[in-house]
């Protein structure tokens, strides 16, 4: 087993087990569309579309996503993993995650002066921990940060803010932020 991944296992193995706060579903497939900027002057768009599984106080998470830069760069990002889920309070929970990704980027004309390790291809493990706050049962906040260890770490944060239209659909605002890119962009999220 990976160094990195053991310690982030054995914390995650420990959290309390407990039911997600009431009103919040895990079981949905979401999908998001991003305007984005790297450190180098690059920018690009991106989408992602992400099957989430709800197991009660844990979930199960597939994604894939795909950014399309400027000099005809173009990456794309494949994961799952799991998610702990733990009540903070009756409107209020922390979330937890470990996931494996592989990234590739495809750049005909070589990467811009600038470009990072996390701009090249490979594969490894993300986690984060996040804070998901229910104003009511149409205001949601949520935020988090994750660690990225693939090639050189990555260290990011998000915040979100998502509108609950009816029982099943779901649509936000998010920023996120790394070391190297800042995103800004929608989703929208089919709950089943």
């Amino acid at each position: 087993m990976s160094q990195a991944l053991r310690p982030a296992l054995s914390l995650l193995l420990l959290m309390p087990v407990t039911a997600p706060a009431a009103g919040f579903n895990y079981h949905y497939t979401e999908g998001r569309g991003a305007q984005v900027e790297h450190e180098s002057g690059v920018s690009g768009t991106a989408w992602r579309i992400e099957q989430s599984k709800d197991t009660g106080n844990r979930r199960v998470v597939l994604e894939y996503g795909e950014r399309s830069w400027d000099n005809d760069i173009e990456s794309s990002r494949l994961g799952f993993g799991l998610g702990w889920i733990s009540r903070y309070d009756r409107n209020a929970e922390l979330r937890f995650e470990a996931r494996y990704l592989r990234l590739d980027v495809d750049a005909p004309a070589g990467l811009p002066a600038g470009w990072n390790a996390w701009g090249g291809s490979g594969s490894g493990f993300e986690y984060s921990a996040g804070l998901r706050f229910a104003t009511d049962r149409t205001v949601e906040l949520d935020a988090g940060i994750h660690h990225q260890v693939i090639g050189e770490d990555n260290t990011g944060y998000h915040a979100g803010l998502l509108f609950n239209l009816n029982r099943r659909i779901t649509l936000g605002v998010q920023w996120q932020t790394d070391d190297y890119t800042t995103a800004r962009g929608a989703q929208l999220r089919w709950r089943y």
